[in-house]
């Protein structure tokens, strides 16, 4: 539920300027204090799993946060592999397939951006809030109901 709550999947896709970039990033925020407390032990211990950093954002803000974020191969692989040990069951699991074709681009290596970019940028515009096509296939054999 962490995840399907507060996580966050990204596909960068940018054509301008000389060099076409595509960047494949998963984001994990949480607010650095609620009732239960602070919340910076298990966004440490999630960071270092995820062989990333710690952020401290919107510290001038009334609502300041962690946020870890994954950049490279060896963290993004992490990600994949977690969650298809333990998958996400919500429309969150579908960003994450869609994301999941760009970040396996970048875990085989030898990317190049402008080859990459037009499969990019239809893959980022299927994502998150422009999904258009909802489905719950992923569901059907998540749990094993014996009779």
């Amino acid at each position: 539920g962490f995840i399907e709550a507060d996580g966050h999947f990204s596909v960068r896709a940018t054509k301008e300027g000389l060099y076409p970039k595509v960047e494949c990033r998963f984001e994990l925020s949480q607010a650095k204090t609620s009732i239960h407390g602070s919340s910076i032990t298990i966004m440490e211990e999630i960071a270092t799993y995820l062989h990333t950093t710690l952020k401290s954002i919107r510290d001038n803000s009334a609502s300041p946060e962690y946020r870890i974020r994954t950049l490279n191969r060896s963290s993004n692989l992490i990600v994949i592999n977690y969650l298809n040990k333990y998958p996400l069951m919500g429309k969150k699991h579908l960003d994450f397939l869609s994301w999941c074709q760009i970040a396996n681009v970048f875990i085989q290596g030898n990317v190049i951006h402008k080859e990459l970019l037009p499969k990019a940028i239809t893959i980022k515009n299927e994502m998150n809030e422009k999904r258009k096509v909802l489905t719950w296939d992923h569901l059907q054999d998540f749990y094993s109901i014996e009779e």
